[in-house]
């Protein structure tokens, strides 16, 4: 058997860049169907997960020298239940690290529920520039699942919330 410190090692190249997904565990409501690492009631644990995430993001950037970044993916649990300010501080952190390419899509992964005017505004001006409104529809007739409603988003919800992130963002 070689000796593992004996074997060139050649990294990987990310000239052409790379993704970023940044996994964000919290909840309002955990639903029943979710196997994701994620988690209800602990908000109290926000300030030190962010803390924690920028550590890594900052140690990742070092050990991959760098690489530019073509897209930012804000996923979970639901990444808009975060405060702007540590949705802010992430973002902050990762252009700091990384080269992130000026037409770079960063995303947030939101439930209509928490969108506002407010929040929309300060997601933009944290360089969001893509919102994706997650709509889970789940009725007693959906077989596959067995549990009756999961969670309904009102229409008026959704209506209002693409109205919002529209609005700040002049699309309309």
């Amino acid at each position: 058997m070689p000796n593992l410190a004996q074997i060139e090692h050649n990294p990987p190249s990310y000239e052409r860049g790379i993704g970023l997904y940044v996994h964000i565990p919290f909840c309002q409501t955990k639903c029943p169907y979710c196997d994701f690492n994620t988690y209800e009631r602990i908000e109290d644990q926000i300030p030190n997960y962010v803390d924690a995430l920028m550590n890594e993001i900052k140690a990742w950037s070092d050990l991959l020298s760098r690489p530019p970044v073509r897209t930012i993916f804000l996923g979970g649990g639901t990444p808009s239940y975060l405060p702007i300010d540590d949705i802010a501080q992430i973002l902050s952190t990762i252009h700091s690290s990384y080269k992130v390419d000026e037409s770079a899509e960063i995303t947030l992964e939101c439930n209509p529920g928490d969108v506002t005017l407010e929040r929309a505004s300060g997601w933009i001006g944290a360089n969001i520039n893509r919102q994706f409104l997650n709509l889970l529809i789940a009725t007693d007739a959906s077989p596959d699942y067995g549990f009756g409603v999961v969670w309904t988003p009102a229409p008026q919800d959704v209506v209002h919330a693409a109205g919002s992130l529209s609005e700040k963002r002049g699309d309309y």
